[in-house]
């Protein structure tokens, strides 16, 4: 499957249909979804440059993210909005990766729906 059919755009129109649910959070993390119309699942990233600064690992989570999201609930039929909430204190290499555990977590309650 391409791209497009995981990609979930931020824009106007969707922002208020996923976030008026009750989200899945942990420390870093904020997921909101709703059942989609469509079989395939999609996902939106967001990552404020005020939580991580550096473009590349920005970049380097987001592809880590949906790569991982890709894997797991590649038909589930469900929109979900994933946010980094906080900012995170650690080493460039370290952030990717206490990213991952909480994103995995989240995954595992997703699967539950």
């Amino acid at each position: 499957m391409s791209k497009e059919d995981y990609s979930l755009r931020t824009d106007k129109s969707n922002i208020p249909k996923l976030t008026k649910h009750r989200p899945i959070m942990t420390e870093h993390l904020r997921v909101y979804f709703v059942k989609s119309d469509t079989k395939n699942s999609r996902i939106a990233i967001r990552i404020p440059k005020k939580h991580i600064k550096l473009a590349v690992v920005r970049n380097f989570i987001r592809r880590r993210l949906l790569n991982q999201f890709r894997e797991s609930l590649p038909n589930h039929g469900i929109d979900v909005l994933l946010t980094i909430s906080n900012k995170i204190h650690s080493a460039k290499n370290e952030i990717s990766d206490i990213l991952m555990q909480e994103w995995k977590l989240c995954i595992q309650q997703l699967r539950k729906l």
